[in-house]
């Protein structure tokens, strides 16, 4: 199995710390689509996630350290009509407890009472190195957040 250099995945916690409360999100415009962002630019990772914001749609995290660059497209979000702003607390809850242990190639679970997040990476495809995988969020046994993604080099 391939292993992933760890400041990538480093470079992802760092900007899921931003997402998690250390920006203020952008409303953006790609193309005719309406956006969200928030993004890090320092000395050693830039960082930039873009996604529909609503219950269900999709997005797209780029980042860039050291010449390299990796993205993670995802789809998904609250599939439930549990209140949308407790989901993403949770989430953004859930992230921050994680750090560098969640959105790459490691198993991760966070329980907080009847809320339970998980994180599944899939597969790693030895071909291309890219990681299939879905993230989940239950409440009281029911699903209230789920999020499909890929994470791939990019190469030019």
């Amino acid at each position: 199995m391939k292993i992933i250099d760890p400041s990538i995945s480093q470079a992802f916690a760092k900007g899921l710390a931003v997402f998690s409360g250390k920006t203020q999100f952008q409303k953006i415009q790609r193309g005719k689509f309406a956006m969200v962002s928030s993004e890090i630019n320092d000395a050693d990772v830039s960082y930039i996630d873009q996604w529909f914001a609503g219950h269900l749609g999709g997005g797209q995290e780029i980042v860039e350290i050291g010449g390299d660059r990796y993205t993670r497209v995802y789809a998904g979000g609250t599939v439930t009509e549990t209140n949308k702003d407790d989901v993403m607390a949770f989430l953004k809850k859930s992230l921050l407890a994680a750090g560098a242990k969640t959105r790459f190639d490691k198993e991760y679970l966070h329980i907080d009472g009847e809320w339970i997040y998980q994180y599944s990476p899939k597969e790693l495809d030895e071909i291309t190195g890219m990681i299939t995988g879905k993230e989940i969020i239950t409440y009281k046994n029911t699903p209230v957040f789920v999020h499909y993604f890929i994470i791939s080099r990019v190469l030019e």
